[in-house]
């Protein structure tokens, strides 16, 4: 029997609009409503009845307004009698990183079975392990069908944080036996990722949260899956250009290079010049002396702080 399955990457509702956006919090909420009526209504006229959320549904776990939660409810609800909710556990949905509390918005869900935990669903032709966010991922014993993978997780990237359980290495996945990984938690976007027999979905999230520069320029994306010859495919979420969503503080031409953090703070208040970026431009040769291999890593700390103010470099 052939089957569809709707991957929606993160979500983090928030009753808060974030400070980088130009809606107020009433809009702002009603933008997370739309994306997420488009995801149900696009199952029905496809003939999906399965949505598997990656993680951090929610942005806080156990805050949101009644009336937004109520509507979110309402909204998975109106649909039950055509389409499964599922969900796995991302870090946001953690009460103070306590995986058994029982006080969190997700777990009201789940109690309430309005979304379902997502641990193994069984098909006809392909099989779907859910892991929650730093639990490890079992390895395949059976590959008697296709297996699909759900973790909230980076991908070869242990950037901020991500190591152990919640970074995915290559070697890792490889021996692992997964045919496909839909990855969570890493809120940038990136073309699928074909290496050594298996494929790596990373859609980003379904809210542009921050002003992030990836943010600013992509689009919003879930993915979609197909049992029928085990066809992906990516599926375009309405939204508007970041352009006219964002408040640009500033947007500079100049292409990125690096930074000295010994001296950044004391230059932003001595420097004569407005432009933050030039600050940091100015100061590579002597940062590159200083931060040696810590270099990038620093380099990519302080660009995302000042792209989370709407401060980021226009693309080229």
């Amino acid at each position: 029997m052939n089957e569809k399955i709707l991957f929606i990457p993160d979500v983090h509702l928030t009753s808060t609009a974030p400070i980088s956006r130009k809606e107020t919090n009433a809009e702002y909420i009603q933008v997370q409503y739309d994306k997420l009526k488009f995801c149900y209504d696009y199952c029905v006229k496809n003939g999906i009845n399965t949505i598997i959320y990656e993680g951090d549904i929610f942005n806080n776990s156990t805050s949101l307004e009644f009336s937004q939660l109520s509507d979110f409810i309402s909204l998975v609800s109106s649909y039950k009698d055509k389409i499964n909710s599922y969900s796995i556990v991302g870090n946001h949905d953690l009460y103070y990183r306590n995986m058994e509390s029982n006080k969190t918005l997700l777990h009201l869900l789940f109690s309430a079975e309005i979304i379902k935990p997502l641990t193994q669903l069984e098909f006809d032709t392909f099989r779907i392990i859910g892991v929650d966010y730093n639990k490890p991922i079992p390895a395949i014993k059976n590959n008697d069908k296709y297996n699909i993978c759900v973790a909230h997780c980076f991908y070869e990237n242990d950037f901020f944080g991500g190591t152990g359980d919640t970074n995915l290495t290559e070697e890792k996945a490889t021996l692992l036996g997964y045919d496909s990984y839909v990855l969570g938690h890493d809120h940038t976007y990136y073309e699928p990722l074909n290496k050594n027999n298996y494929w790596i979905f990373r859609s980003g999230s379904l809210l542009r949260g921050t002003s992030k520069t990836d943010n600013l320029y992509r689009g919003i994306k879930v993915m979609e899956y197909n049992s029928q010859d085990n066809i992906w495919k990516e599926v375009e979420v309405p939204c508007k250009k970041g352009e006219d969503v964002f408040l640009e503080k500033r947007i500079i031409e100049k292409q990125q290079k690096s930074i000295n953090l010994d001296n950044i703070i004391s230059n932003l208040y001595s420097n004569k010049s407005n432009d933050i970026y030039e600050v940091i431009d100015n100061n590579e040769e002597e940062g590159k002396k200083i931060l040696k291999d810590k270099y990038e890593s620093t380099l990519k700390l302080i660009t995302e702080y000042l792209e989370s103010f709407g401060m980021y470099r226009m693309k080229e």
